[in-house]
């Protein structure tokens, strides 16, 4: 296995690696991530890398919801192959069912990497306070602050405690003044909910930060 590239800020960790073997035609991998203090509070990780052949690069995207991305943590991938008539477990399973679908694979190895992060790319991003009120459908919501990051970009709304409705979701985007839009995020997060509320808070959107525009409209298209 190896770690080929890594892409980073405030609040998101992309890792770019790969799997070879001269024995196994087609490796898995699941993967794990232990923070310092071994505390794993905020964060949520996956992949969508299942299927990718051996030696081509395959992602592991990791979002930090209400923290920052710490200096460093520990990567661990447990390595399996997708071919169960020739895995070779590391611990003998005799009673293991292949056929049964939720099964846990026999892991062939284990890889961890210690990866630590160049601070000037995790202070990358910033929070924008706005605060400004609006009215959707007779409900006033408060757009309350925009967090914009190199990765992706956070709408933060609040609702008003007196509005007779909550808020279950909302399709919007944003334009800058060269008409180029940014749509809320396809991959992984595209919304988190408001702890201290019952509708959702904050909405994730692709990031215009490498952008040439300096205005962006916020366009509300269904809620």
């Amino acid at each position: 296995m190896s770690v080929e590239y890594l892409i980073v800020d405030r609040k998101q960790l992309n890792i770019f690696y790969t799997l070879e073997s001269k024995e196994y035609g087609q490796l898995e991998a699941d993967s794990r991530f232990t923070l310092p203090g071994d505390d794993r509070g905020g964060c949520s990780w996956g992949s969508g890398s299942y299927g990718i052949p051996n030696g081509e690069l395959r992602a592991i995207r990791a979002d930090f919801i209400d923290r920052d991305v710490p200096d460093t943590l520990d990567l661990t991938l447990s390595v399996w192959a997708n071919e169960p008539e020739r895995e070779k477990p590391l611990e003998s399973d005799a009673d293991t069912d292949f056929d049964t679908p939720d099964r846990t694979p026999n892991y062939l190895a284990e890889f961890t990497f210690t990866l630590t992060f160049d601070p000037y790319y995790t202070a990358q991003g910033e929070v924008i306070p706005v605060n400004t009120t609006f009215t959707l459908d007779g409900q006033t919501m408060t757009l309350a602050e925009v967090e914009l990051y190199p990765t992706h970009l956070r709408v933060k709304l609040e609702d008003d405690p007196a509005n007779t409705a909550w808020l279950k979701g909302l399709e919007l985007y944003l334009e800058n003044e060269h008409g180029e839009r940014f749509y809320a995020s396809t991959n992984g997060i595209s919304a988190t909910g408001d702890p201290d509320g019952e509708g959702t808070g904050t909405f994730w959107l692709d990031s215009p930060f490498f952008s040439q525009g300096e205005h962006l409209t916020l366009c509300i298209t269904r809620a």
